[in-house]
């Protein structure tokens, strides 16, 4: 999940066709994966030398993000949710990505 740039309270989901294999670790747990940028709702990702084009696809329905509320009086008898964000568009990458190489 990624904080849309338009509104903080709105997410998104990157969408990628393929396995994303980590170097230090074997989860991303709390790593970054790449750069996400977004122009004329053109999403470009880029992770290490390579460079991956999507699209922006609107969910048919959206989806919320939710976090326990931790100050209920009695957690055993009832939950309390709090809505964090909305989800409403993810981000597909579903291409072949180029490589980017730099000169020194």
């Amino acid at each position: 999940l990624v904080r849309c740039p338009d509104d903080p309270a709105e997410w998104g989901i990157i969408e990628l066709q393929g396995i994303v294999v980590p170097k230090q670790s074997p989860t991303l747990n709390g790593e970054v994966l790449g750069t996400l940028q977004i122009q004329n709702k053109q999403p470009t990702l880029t992770i290490g030398n390579h460079i991956l084009s999507g699209t922006t696809v609107t969910l048919k329905k959206p989806l919320l993000v939710l976090q326990k509320d931790s100050s209920a009086s009695n957690p055993q008898t009832q939950s309390s949710w709090d809505t964090i964000a909305v989800v409403r568009k993810k981000y597909l990458f579903d291409q072949k990505p180029h490589h980017h190489i730099t000169h020194k």
